[in-house]
């Protein structure tokens, strides 16, 4: 039985989600972020990994099944729990984990091959 796409994307984007979102932003004081002139102290470092990292994860997650997005987008991005995902998409639990460590494995791989280390 094929996962209802409706019921997905209602999962992952509650209505009025986008507009609660909104609403909050344009009340909020925009001030524009304080600049830093001169040097970052001894021992300062910036992090700029997790903009890669996100794009990085966007393009594994491409090169998987629609099954296995399917799964791994509920279990870790929405962050439902595995009983939650069975549920959703009318498989068992055991499906769950064994497609979502297969996608994770191949994810992995398939890094590991382009030879992405950090």
């Amino acid at each position: 039985m094929a996962p209802d796409p409706t019921r997905i994307r209602a999962r992952l984007h509650p209505p009025g989600d986008a507009t609660t979102n909104t609403d909050r932003w344009r009340k909020e004081r925009h001030e524009p972020a304080p600049t830093v002139s001169g040097d970052l102290p001894e021992g300062a470092t910036v992090d700029y990994h997790g903009i890669e990292d996100r794009d990085l994860i966007v393009r594994e997650l491409g090169r998987l099944t629609p099954r296995e997005r399917t799964m791994v987008v509920l279990r870790y991005y929405a962050d439902l729990p595995e009983q939650a995902v069975a549920d959703e998409l009318g498989v068992s639990v055991g499906t769950v984990k064994s497609t979502c460590s297969r996608a994770l494995a191949s994810m992995r791989a398939h890094h590991s091959l382009e030879g992405g280390q950090r």
